[in-house]
């Protein structure tokens, strides 16, 4: 449990992910949290690199991840995993929607929320 534990306390109390995108991935009807998704996605890829399949298949199972965040087996179906992906990639498109001459930055993207955008802005570079 520890690495999942500290990975995801990480996201939730110092880069604020699950604030940030609860509010731009809302559930869907059916239930399905895309927050936590995404979430479980990116633990994922920090503490285990490899597919979502081997995340559906394996990982998952494995890690204490379900329990932390409350949810079964069901959270990581594998279409799920994939249309999380298409769900944050939409609305990254619409957070920095291009604008003729002006580059994107994290900035646009996360708005006023300046302590965000530096950690972004000093992670991947930019203005």
């Amino acid at each position: 449990m520890g690495s999942v534990l500290v990975g995801l306390r990480a996201l939730q109390a110092v880069v604020g992910l699950d604030e940030f995108w609860s509010k731009r991935l809302p559930a869907s009807r059916e239930g399905t949290s895309w927050s936590d998704i995404l979430e479980t996605l990116v633990c994922y890829r920090l503490i285990a690199p490899g597919s979502e399949w081997k995340l559906h298949r394996q990982w998952f199972e494995q890690s204490a991840m379900g329990d932390l965040l409350g949810h079964d087996y069901s959270l990581v179906e594998k279409n799920a995993l994939y249309r999380a992906h298409d769900r944050v990639a939409n609305e990254a498109r619409h957070a920095v929607a291009p604008t003729p001459g002006v580059a994107a930055s994290p900035q646009r993207a996360l708005g006023n929320d300046s302590s965000r955008s530096r950690t972004l802005t000093q992670t991947w570079g930019g203005p």
